[in-house]
């Protein structure tokens, strides 16, 4: 069996727009493609890269061609923490940007099973770039004096109104959207009982941005880390840290309104059951009542807060549009909802910032806009009134 390998270090950049780098060629032809022994998935090809100035790898694949059940895999080289990326022949072809690994060194793998192939098929990948910065979202947020969020696991404790808080955080999603050739970020939240995501529309605007978007889930740190001199590798503060699932499906888009500044995509049903959704009230927020955000700023691992100068953040102000708020949030924080702390259901779509306050549109004006589209899912309102 030959093993074809390039385990030398690439970290020269040739090119570079936006944090998308352009590197030599590298992979196998149709007439380097090995064959393997019958039955078994073996490993036929190794090649590392590596860039220090890297917050993560995610590589741009071109001519990818692969028996169904052959495969890429992309791992960390020094952290074996890191889940690696598998790109299968069966769910994979031609030009594409594979998901970010978050470590800036990799090895990209080549797994074979010859019961699998088709005879006198040309099979083979190549690799001619990667992408290794989030440069930003459309949108301006901002931290409301000291930043008084906290990584979601420190919710996660014996405190009730804490736990209530930290079941939503499972629906809440990192997103990254891949648009001209630059990465940006958001955040996004499963709604409903049918596999409905929404964030705003800057962030997704339409159905090519739909299908060029990474959702990922539960991308958070294992445990609350300490609150003086924690290590880097406890806490998320780092684009993409603290990988979690990521969506294995693409998304389909549904509706989107660009005066209310949200879009609507359809994920597999199968995402509510595993990590849930949220339910927005018809009703809309509540001048002076408590709220809480949970939020992926500048890509993180998700955060949240409900505190603000030591008391509880409430909507400050509300306008024919929005509702008002000193919650803090950054860059990429766009799409994040905005929870009440008396029901915990959604009033209002986070959107924009400017030097603080922040705002976020208001949730009974998505829903009745919803409604007039005739795409409101399922399950997905409640009542101020009701149980939920």
């Amino acid at each position: 069996m030959r093993l074809f390998t390039s385990l030398f270090l690439v970290s020269l950049a040739l090119f570079a727009v936006a944090g998308e780098h352009a590197i030599d060629v590298f992979g196998l032809r149709c007439t380097e493609y090995p064959a393997s022994v019958p039955n078994t998935t073996t490993r036929v090809f190794a090649y590392n890269l590596s860039d220090p100035t890297a917050n993560f790898i995610a590589l741009h694949f071109q001519n990818f061609s692969l028996p169904a059940n052959d495969f890429v895999q992309i791992r960390s080289i020094d952290n074996p923490f890191v889940a690696p990326v598998r790109l299968y022949g069966a769910s994979h072809r031609g030009k594409f940007k594979a998901p970010a690994v978050p470590t800036n060194a990799v090895t990209i793998e080549l797994f074979t099973n010859s019961s699998n192939a088709t005879m006198g098929a040309c099979y083979g990948f190549s690799v001619n770039g990667y992408d290794s910065v989030i440069e930003g979202g459309d949108g301006n947020e901002s931290i409301c004096n000291i930043d008084e969020s906290y990584e979601a696991a420190c919710f996660n404790d014996i405190n009730p109104l804490h736990q209530l808080m930290f079941l939503r955080s499972y629906a809440v999603t990192r997103l990254v959207i891949a648009r001209n050739g630059v990465l940006y970020a958001c955040t996004g939240w499963l709604v409903g009982c049918q596999g409905h995501m929404i964030t705003n529309n800057h962030c997704i605007n339409d159905a090519t941005d739909a299908s060029n978007t990474q959702v990922e889930f539960v991308a958070q740190a294992k445990a609350c880390p300490p609150d003086v001199d924690p290590l880097p590798s406890q806490t998320c503060m780092q684009q993409l840290g603290c990988p979690g699932e990521i969506y294995g499906g693409t998304p389909k888009f549904v509706a989107t309104d660009y005066d209310l500044d949200y879009t609507l995509v359809m994920l597999d049903p199968s995402v509510v059951t595993r990590y849930g959704s949220l339910k927005m009230r018809v009703r809309g927020p509540q001048l002076e009542e408590p709220i809480y955000t949970i939020t992926h700023p500048r890509a993180w691992g998700k955060r949240m807060e409900y505190k603000k100068d030591g008391q509880l953040a409430i909507v400050i102000n509300m306008t024919d549009y929005e509702a008002v708020y000193r919650l803090d949030t950054q860059k990429m924080s766009s799409g994040s909802p905005i929870l009440s702390l008396k029901d915990h259901t959604v009033v209002a779509l986070h959107h924009v910032g400017d030097n603080c306050p922040n705002y976020g549109v208001r949730i009974d004006l998505i829903v009745k806009n919803m409604k007039a589209q005739g795409v409101l899912p399922d399950c997905a309102t409640v009542d101020y009134s009701s149980d939920i």
